[in-house]
């Protein structure tokens, strides 16, 4: 009896052991990613909120931004003129005479910095905006989704691309280091800096130099006094006398910076309609010069299909025209494709095909682009190796491009209609009209039970008749049973034939049929009404 106590004891006492030992085997499972933080600034945004990027940076005119009377910022055609920041108007004009100014505008840069908020949502719904022009993203849930940082990263610089902006990017477990490792970045001639484990993020941020600091800009003149150059002689010194000296929003900065107090983030919320406004610069009286500007609207749309799993079969964009002193209604843009698309590829072939055939009457002063149906974005298909030439969505794009540059009517597909007369069975209708399912139903159920010939005559040919047998160069010879049709009487397209599959002397299988006669005393006459492959 004690023996058997004891082997029970002994039972639980290792079942309790093996327990304890599942348990920290799935604690240990537990895996805590460390935060990843990716941070976009734009150091062109004051320029790019009216040019694009393509456009001021290879353009040959100079282009200057003015604030408070001096210039700011300057596109390398103005710099190689001789133009430098803080010059007066007067002084500019005397080393370009046809330098082109605008006066800076924080409510179109914070515009064009929303709309990058925009389309970066596709990766994070965590993106928020900070000053200066900065766009932040906690993207530590979406690295497995797009394959790691390095792919992450490649996919947002093709969307910024897209969006034709200059920017740069910084990756830091720390929000507010990756936003000042991504300023630092550009404003030493870079467009990428990383740095992910947090022991070496501090010995980064120590040898950014202190001007950095947003907070620090009243205090620079003293810290330059006490040798204080970078931020690890800044973090070196006492907090109470700093604090004292400068302000506690420098610490609370410095703080935030190296993950030490949380940084209040304000997140970006996407908008709930599909409708986009681009503001132009100056008026555009060429279909050419809104090209770039389209391709923004585009990219945003597309972004915005993509974060909600929709498509779009057709999409309007109005352009309206300066007013002078009549109201003028607006030039319009109207896509329609075959199948429903979503992604640039889908669009912009065909919007540059419109804006070939489009002509300005008067100048443009801003796009408005609206979506007006959305369906659910198509599931792909399964096909382990797809092939790329024979995509169903490769297929509807062409025919969708040949539509536009040739015109709807010109680009047709069959399309099978309720008759049984053969010339009235099938009949042509443009690319761009929807095919239903009963209709795919119609066509593939028709198909396969009927075996019709490659090449239908537009009119029945009448055929001659020799030794009581249909002649048509040589005597044909019937190798099939008749396939009776009658249909019609009800309307003037009356018809009762019989057709046959016929094989002339040169060995060439015809379809051919008898034509029944209506009435006592018709003659019954034969017809040829196609040819087989």
């Amino acid at each position: 009896m004690s023996a058997i106590t004891h082997a029970t004891q002994q039972d639980s006492t290792a079942s309790g052991k093996g327990a304890d030992a599942g348990a920290a085997a799935g604690a240990a499972a537990v895996i805590i990613r460390p935060p990843v933080w990716i941070a976009v600034v734009l150091p062109q945004l004051g320029m790019e909120a009216f040019f694009p990027r393509s456009q001021w940076q290879s353009g040959s005119q100079a282009i200057v931004i003015m604030e408070q009377q001096r210039s700011w910022l300057m596109n390398p055609a103005a710099v190689q003129a001789g133009v430098r920041s803080g010059m007066r108007r007067a002084g500019i004009e005397l080393l370009c005479h046809d330098a082109r100014f605008q006066q800076r505008d924080t409510q179109r840069e914070q515009a064009l910095l929303q709309q990058c908020a925009e389309v970066l949502l596709q990766f994070t719904p965590s993106v928020c905006m900070l000053a200066p022009a900065t766009v932040l993203m906690d993207v530590t849930a979406s690295l497995r989704l797009f394959g790691g940082i390095r792919l992450l990263r490649k996919r947002i610089r093709h969307v910024l691309a897209a969006l034709d902006v200059s920017a740069c990017t910084a990756v830091a477990p720390v929000a507010m280091a990756a936003a000042l490792l991504a300023r630092h970045a550009a404003a030493i001639g870079k467009t990428y800096a990383l740095c992910l484990p947090m022991p070496r993020l501090a010995a980064r941020l120590n040898r950014i130099p202190v001007h950095f600091l947003l907070q620090a800009a009243p205090y620079l003149s003293l810290l330059e006094g006490i040798a204080c150059h970078k931020l690890g002689d800044l973090r070196r010194l006492p907090r109470a006398g700093l604090q004292r000296r400068t302000s506690a929003a420098l610490l609370q900065e410095t703080d935030q910076l190296y993950g030490e107090r949380p940084a209040p983030l304000v997140w970006h919320v996407e908008a709930e309609h599909c409708e986009f406004t681009q503001e132009l610069p100056d008026r555009m009286e060429r279909s050419d010069q809104l090209q770039p500007y389209l391709q923004r609207l585009l990219t945003r749309l597309c972004s915005w299909l993509q974060r909600r799993q929709l498509a779009t079969a057709a999409l309007t964009i109005r352009l309206p025209y300066e007013r002078g002193r009549q109201a003028i209604a607006p030039a319009v843009l109207t896509l329609e494709l075959t199948s429903a698309g979503w992604q640039m590829a889908d669009f912009w072939p065909l919007l540059k095909e419109k804006l070939a055939l489009l002509s300005l009457s008067h100048p443009v002063i801003a796009l408005h682009l609206q979506v007006p149906q959305t369906q659910a974005l198509p599931a792909g298909n399964g096909d382990l190796f797809p092939d790329a030439g024979m995509q169903t969505a490769d297929h509807q794009r062409l025919l969708a491009l040949l539509a536009t540059r040739l015109g709807a009517d010109q680009v047709c597909r069959p399309a099978h209609s309720d008759e049984h007369l053969p010339e009235r069975a099938n009949q042509w209708v443009s690319v761009m009209q929807p095919v239903s399912a009963r209709q795919r139903r119609q066509i593939s159920d028709h198909t396969s039970a009927l075996y019709r010939p490659a090449w239908l005559l537009a009119q029945p040919q009448a055929l001659s008749l020799r030794d009581e047998k249909p002649w048509w160069h040589g005597p044909l010879q019937i190798i099939s049973a008749a396939e009776r049709v009658e249909t019609g009487w009800w309307s003037e397209h009356a018809g009762l034939r019989d057709y046959f599959i016929a094989v002339g002397s040169n060995h060439v299988q015809y379809w051919i049929f008898r034509e029944r006669p209506l009435h006592a005393g018709d003659v019954s006459r034969w017809y040829l009404h196609g040819v087989f492959g």
